[in-house]
């Protein structure tokens, strides 16, 4: 990685102190939250619209609901820092059964409206699939005429 600032290459001197600060500082459980952020690359595999929908349901589907116990209180700096992180998560433990509430709520929302979501596409390849079957009996219907049609629409 190269970092350019006012056009300049300042990779060298200041690689090792991002470092260095990146190391001082956890997480905060971000990276817990981005796990599967990889399974998004499967998407751009997908041949074609249907397979792309339905790889897109499954993603959904695994990542609908808010977990309000994966949250964290950042430390701040110096001693006002100390303070207002012990102040927060004072606040924090009063209000956690009131988000935890919250929370519920929106996952049974959000799971609803996923099964939602699952049924409509259901749905729609159900009535593709059977305007298909039409299609394909009204071709074999016609015979020859339909292959020139196809023929004339093609063009």
């Amino acid at each position: 990685m190269k970092l350019i600032i006012a056009g300049n290459d300042r990779s060298e001197d200041l690689a090792k102190e991002l470092e260095q600060s990146a190391a001082r500082h956890p997480d905060g459980g971000l990276l817990s939250l981005l796990e599967g952020e990889a399974a998004i690359l499967c998407l751009k595999d997908a041949p074609d619209e249907f397979d792309y929908r339905v790889r897109h349901l499954l993603l959904i589907r695994s990542r609908h609901s808010v977990d309000p116990t994966l949250w964290t209180i950042p430390l701040g700096r110096g001693v006002s820092g100390r303070l207002f992180y012990w102040i927060r998560r004072i606040l924090w433990k009063l209000l956690f059964p009131f988000l935890s509430r919250m929370a519920f709520e929106q996952n049974t929302v959000n799971q609803m409206l996923m099964n939602q979501l699952v049924l409509e596409h259901q749905t729609q390849e159900k009535a593709r699939r059977e305007l298909d079957r039409r299609l394909r009996e009204l071709e074999n219907r016609m015979g020859p005429v339909a292959e020139e049609i196809r023929l004339k629409v093609a063009k």
